[in-house]
């Protein structure tokens, strides 16, 4: 019998995860990367595009608290869909299917809840050999 602890996985998935959002966000602050330029060319002012880092750091700081763990994956995903939809309105179908990995993590961790807490879930795998 293999004992999967998906407990690790989704620590490893939420703290990749929240490190991605901050180091954009950072990025995005900075106006630095092509993101911040892809914003600008749809319109954003660069007032604009720095609340949009602030947004996005807060959302990867927001993750790491328990209490606010879900809001802080559903302000990720809406700013993740605010992204793919702004690629479809500008016809760039490939750039838009981008954004779906994060948002199957998003996903993929709200199932499992918050790893820290102790009613998390454990998957067990009965193997064949």
């Amino acid at each position: 019998m293999i004992n999967i602890d998906v407990k690790h996985i989704a620590i490893s998935v939420m703290l990749f995860v929240s490190m991605k959002e901050i180091f954009n966000g950072i990025d995005i602050i900075n106006l630095d990367g092509g993101l911040v330029n892809i914003f600008l060319e749809w319109g954003f002012s660069t007032k604009g595009v720095i609340s949009l880092g602030i947004i996005t750091i807060m959302g990867g700081v927001l993750l790491l608290i328990p209490y606010t763990f879900v809001w802080a994956n559903c302000l990720i995903a809406s700013k993740s869909f605010l992204v793919v939809f702004l690629y479809l309105l500008d016809s760039n179908i490939k750039a838009a299917f981008w954004e779906f990995p994060l948002l199957f993590l998003i996903v993929v961790m709200i199932y499992f809840k918050y790893p820290f807490s102790k009613q998390y879930k454990i998957i067990k795998i009965l193997s064949c050999s």
